[in-house]
C-alpha cells in the first residue's frame, strides 16, 4: 500500500474516531450547544441573577382595551384561547376564590397591622366591627376574631378587579383594560407575531385594542429579519459562487467536494470542542464565521492545481503547493493561539475549533482531493504576473497603510446590543404602552435583592408608591417574618377576648385558629409567585417613571439591577477588547512564521499588505459609521485570508496559476461574504464592508508586492501538458 493511500485511510480513521468521541460526549452531556451569557464572560452576575434573567426572558404581557367592559373580556377570552392552543406559553390567570381561600387559610404569615402591635388592639376591633364599611357577619367573627384576612389583603391589594372568568381588569379613564400574564411552557408549539397581528386586527373591528410584550416577540421579529437578510443575500451569493466554480472547474465533482470540505472542518471544529470542553457556546459558532474563507483557499488552491495540471484521479500536490498550504496552516494556528491570553471560555474554544477545523481541511486538500480525477489539460500558455513600475508597486500599498495607522486612533465602538438591529417601532410602541399601564412607567426597572431587604422596601414606601410597584415578599414573606409574624399574633391573644369583651360579645381565644397557623412556600401561592424567588433572592419590579423611587431602590444594600441588554453590551465589549488585543498579538505571533519563510521580503510581502487591508477596512468601516464586536471579526479574517495571499504569492512568484488562483480565493470570498454589505442589519452591513474592503486591500498589495519577481528556477510547480 503507497504511503499516500495509507496517509487517506488514516485521516478518514482520525475522522470517524473524532466523530464516534463527539457522540459520545453529547449524548453524556445536559446541554451541548449553550446560549447563556455567563458561559460567555466570567465575573458577570451571579446564579440568581442569571436565572431571574432567563424568567423575565420568558414572559409574555397581553393587554386587550376597551370601553365596554363585556366586549373586552370577551375578546381577551379569545385571545386566551388563541394563546391556550399555541402551546407556546401558559397562562397565569388564576381563579379569584383559590386565591382568597389561601390567603384566608395562611392570613397569620402577614404582620398584624401597626394599631394592634402597639396597644390598640381594642380600639382596632371596635372600629372594625362598628364602620358602615365593614360588613362584619357572625361567621367572620368566630373564624377570624382578628380580622387578620382583611389585614392580609391590604398587603396584596392593588386597583385591579377580578373578573368571574378568572381575568383581571381595571378601569381606565373611559375604558377598561384586561390584564393577562404568560411565560414560556417549555413544549414548544408556536405562537407567532403574525398570528397576534390577525387577533389584533379582527379586535380593532369590535373596539378594541390588543397590544403584546416580550422577549420572546422581539426575538422573533429580529430573527425574521436577520434570516430574511441572510437568505436572500445569502443565497444570492452562494448562487454566484456556485456559477463561478461551474465556469471555473466546468466540472460538477470539484463544488461537490467543495461542500463535503467546508461540512467536514465545521464538523470537525465543533468534535473537538465537544471533546475537550464537553459543550459549545453558540457565540463559539458565531466566532467561527470567520475561519469558512480560509477552510475554503484551502480546497480551492488544491482543486485550481489539479484543473490546470490534471492527474487522472491519481496525483499529488507538489512540494511547493503542500509548503504554501502547510505555511498558511501553521501561521494560522500561531495567530490563533493568541486566544490563550484571555480567561474567556468562547475565545478559547475557537481556538480548538480553528486549529481543529484548519487542521481537517488541510488534509481534506492534500489527502483528498488529489483522489479526484481531473481530465488532462488543454495545451495553454501560462502569463505571468505582469511587473508594473516600481513607483506604483510601491505607493499605492504604503499609501493604504499608512492610512490604516491614521484612522486607528478614531475607532470608536458602539458595544450596544441595541443597535446591532433598528428598533421595531410597533413592538416597541407596544412595550411602553403595556409597561406604563401596568407598571407606570415606558420601560419597567428590575431589581434582585434578599427577601429582608423586600420586606423593610416594603415598609418604607408610601401607598402611592406600592402601587407602581411589585413587591413579591408582600404576598410570600420569607419564613422568618412569617413566623414572627405568626409569634405577634399569638401575643396578642391574651387581649382579644378583651376587646370583644368591650363589644359585648363572647369568644372563645382558641378559636382564632393560630394553633395550626404555619409558614408556607412561594411554591404553593397560586399564580406563579414562585417565579419572582430564588433561593433567598427576590425579583422587583418599579416603573421607570418615579426617578426617586428608583433611587429609594437602588439604595437598597445589595439590590442590583437586572439588565440583560445591559449584560449582553458588556460582554460584547469584553469580548471586542479581548480580540481586539488578541488580534495585535496574533498579528505580532504571524510575523515570526512570516519572517522565516518570506525573510528580507517581509516587509513589503507581508506587513506592508497587512496594514494597506486594516486601512482600506477602516476606511469602510467609518463609511458605514458603526464598529462593534464582529466588525474585529472580520478584521480576523482579513488577516486570516490576507496571509494566505502573501504566502502563496511568495512561494510562487511570476506564476500566472498562482495569481489566477488568488484572484479566484479573493474574488469567490468577495461575492459570498462582501454582498452582507447591502443588509438592512447594522452588524451583517458593518461585517461585509469591511471584510470586502479589507481584502481587496490585502490582495491588491500582495500583488505589487510580487508583481515585478520572477522563479530563478522552474520546476516547483510542475508544468502543464503540452
Amino acid at each position: 500500500m503507497s504511503i499516500k493511500r495509507r496517509g487517506l485511510l488514516l485521516y478518514i480513521a482520525v475522522l470517524v474516531i473524532a466523530a464516534a468521541a463527539a457522540v459520545l460526549r453529547l449524548s453524556s452531556s445536559d446541554e451541548p450547544f449553550r446560549a447563556d451569557i455567563y458561559g460567555m464572560v466570567p465575573g458577570l452576575p451571579d446564579p440568581a441573577e442569571e436565572e431571574f434573567t432567563r424568567r423575565i426572558a420568558s414572559e409574555a404581557v397581553f393587554l386587550a382595551e376597551g370601553k365596554d367592559l363585556t366586549v373586552t373580556l370577551e375578546t381577551a377570552g379569545e385571545l386566551m384561547d388563541l394563546i391556550r392552543r399555541s402551546g407556546a406559553v401558559e397562562l397565569r390567570t388564576q381563579d379569584l376564590a383559590s386565591a382568597a381561600s389561601f390567603v384566608f387559610s395562611h392570613r397569620y404569615s402577614y404582620a398584624p397591622p401597626a394599631e394592634a402591635q402597639n396597644g390598640g388592639l381594642s380600639q382596632y376591633i371596635l372600629e372594625t366591627l362598628y364602620s358602615p364599611f365593614s360588613a362584619v357577619s357572625g361567621g367572620e367573627i368566630k373564624k377570624d376574631p382578628f380580622f387578620a384576612s382583611r389585614n392580609a389583603a391590604s398587603y396584596l391589594g392593588s386597583d385591579w378587579s377580578m373578573s368571574d372568568d378568572g381575568l383581571p381588569y381595571r378601569k381606565t379613564g373611559k375604558g377598561y383594560a384586561v390584564l393577562l400574564e404568560d411565560s414560556g411552557s417549555g413544549k414548544g408549539g408556536a405562537l407567532g407575531i403574525h398570528d397576534l397581528e390577525s387577533f389584533r386586527d379582527k379586535a380593532a373591528a369590535k373596539g378594541v385594542l390588543v397590544s403584546f410584550t416580550g422577549a420572546m416577540f422581539f426575538s422573533e421579529r429580529y430573527a425574521e429579519r436577520s434570516k430574511h437578510d441572510v437568505g436572500v443575500i445569502g443565497t444570492g451569493s452562494m448562487i454566484i459562487v456556485l456559477i463561478l466554480q461551474m465556469w471555473i472547474f466546468r466540472r460538477i465533482v470539484p463544488v461537490i467536494h467543495t461542500l463535503i470540505a467546508l461540512t467536514v472542518s465545521l464538523g470537525a471544529g465543533i468534535a473537538a470542542v465537544l471533546i475537550v470542553s464537553g459543550s459549545v457556546h453558540v457565540m463559539t459558532l458565531a466566532l467561527s464565521s470567520c475561519l469558512v474563507g480560509i477552510c475554503f483557499d484551502y480546497v480551492l488552491h488544491s482543486l485550481l492545481y489539479f484543473k490546470r495540471a490534471g492527474n487522472g484521479g491519481n496525483g499529488a500536490l507538489p512540494e511547493v503547493m503542500v509548503r504554501s498550504l502547510a505555511e498558511s496552516l501553521i501561521t494560522s494556528i500561531i495567530a490563533y493561539a493568541a486566544m490563550l491570553m484571555t480567561d474567556l471560555r468562547v475565545l478559547r474554544e475557537l481556538m480548538i475549533f480553528a486549529v481543529a477545523a484548519l487542521t481537517a481541511v488541510f488534509f481534506y486538500a492534500v489527502l483528498v482531493i488529489p483522489t479526484v480525477r481531473f481530465p488532462l489539460p488543454k495545451a495553454a500558455g501560462n502569463p505571468g504576473v505582469p511587473s508594473l513600475p516600481r513607483a506604483i508597486r510601491l505607493s499605492v500599498p504604503l499609501l493604504a497603510a499608512a492610512m490604516g495607522l491614521a484612522l486607528i486612533p478614531l475607532v470608536s465602538f458602539n458595544d450596544d446590543v441595541a443597535a446591532m438591529q433598528k428598533a421595531d417601532p410597533e413592538l416597541m410602541g407596544m412595550h411602553e404602552h403595556i409597561e406604563e399601564t401596568v407598571s407606570g412607567g415606558k420601560r419597567a426597572k428590575w431589581f434582585v435583592m434578599a427577601r429582608s431587604a423586600c420586606e423593610s422596601l416594603g415598609n418604607e414606601l408610601t401607598a402611592e408608591e406600592l402601587r407602581g410597584t411589585l413587591l413579591p415578599c408582600r404576598a410570600v414573606p420569607s419564613e422568618k417574618a412569617q413566623l414572627e409574624n405568626i409569634r405577634r399574633w399569638k401575643s396578642l391573644l391574651p387581649e382579644l377576648a378583651g376587646a370583644y369583651r368591650q363589644a359585648g360579645i363572647e369568644i372563645k381565644p382558641e378559636d382564632a385558629g393560630l394553633d395550626v397557623a404555619e409558614p408556607f412556600r412561594a411554591e404553593e401561592f397560586p399564580g406563579g409567585a414562585a417565579r419572582f424567588f430564588f433561593g433567598d433572592e427576590v425579583l422587583v419590579k418599579a416603573g421607570s417613571a418615579d426617578a426617586a423611587l428608583l433611587q429609594k431602590i437602588s439604595a437598597i444594600l445589595g439590590a442590583r439591577a437586572v439588565d440583560s441588554r445591559a449584560n449582553w453590551s458588556e460582554a460584547f465589549r469584553t469580548y471586542r477588547e479581548s480580540l481586539l488585543l488578541v488580534l495585535g498579538a496574533a498579528f505580532l505571533l504571524a510575523l515570526v512564521p512570516a519572517l522565516i519563510i518570506m525573510r528580507r521580503r517581509m516587509l513589503m510581502g507581508f506587513v506592508v499588505p497587512m496594514l494597506a487591508g486594516l486601512g482600506l477596512a477602516l476606511a469602510a468601516g467609518f463609511a458605514a459609521g458603526y464598529f462593534n464586536l464582529f466588525t474585529v471579526l472580520a478584521l480576523f479574517m482579513v488577516m486570516g485570508l490576507g496571509a494566505d495571499y502573501c504566502i502563496f504569492l511568495h512561494n510562487s512568484p511570476g506564476d500566472g496559476y498562482v495569481l489566477r488562483s488568488v484572484g479566484a480565493s479573493w474574488l469567490t470570498t468577495e461575492i459570498s461574504f462582501g454582498l452582507l454589505a447591502f443588509s438592512d442589519t447594522a452588524v451583517l452591513s458593518s461585517y461585509g464592508l469591511v471584510l470586502s474592503a479589507g481584502l481587496a486591500g490585502v490582495a491588491l498589495s500582495a500583488v505589487l508586492a510580487f508583481s515585478g519577481r520572477r522563479e530563478k528556477s522552474s520546476g516547483q510547480v510542475p508544468a502543464e501538458p503540452k
